[in-house]
C-alpha cells in the first residue's frame, strides 16, 4: 500500500516503468472554483462497461451537509428494492 501513495503524490503510475501521470488540472488551480479551471463541459467524466465516474464532484472543507448527501448516494444499493420482483419460475 506504501508504493501505491507515494505514486500517487509523486504523480507517477505505481507498476511497470513508473512513468509521470499527466495531470487535467494544474495542481496550483486545485482549490480554485470549477469556473475558474476552464474545462470543457464533461472533461472530468469517464464511462466504461456501463460504469460511470464524475470527478468534477467536490465538496467544500466544512460542508457537513453536502458530505453526507453524497456518502448516502455513494451507499445506496445498487437496485432499487421496489424495482426487483419474484418471477413465476423463481
Amino acid at each position: 500500500m506504501p508504493l501505491l501513495w507515494s505514486a500517487s503524490l509523486l504523480s507517477r503510475t505505481a507498476a511497470g516503468t513508473g512513468d509521470k501521470v499527466p495531470r487535467i488540472v494544474d495542481p496550483s488551480l486545485a482549490s480554485a472554483p470549477r469556473e475558474q479551471l476552464d474545462l470543457p463541459r464533461g472533461a472530468l467524466i469517464a464511462t466504461s462497461d456501463g460504469y460511470s465516474l464524475h470527478a468534477a464532484t467536490r465538496l467544500e472543507a466544512d460542508a457537513r451537509e453536502s458530505l453526507e448527501r453524497l456518502l448516502r448516494y455513494m451507499a445506496r444499493p445498487p437496485l432499487a428494492q421496489g424495482r426487483l420482483m419474484l418471477r413465476e419460475d423463481g
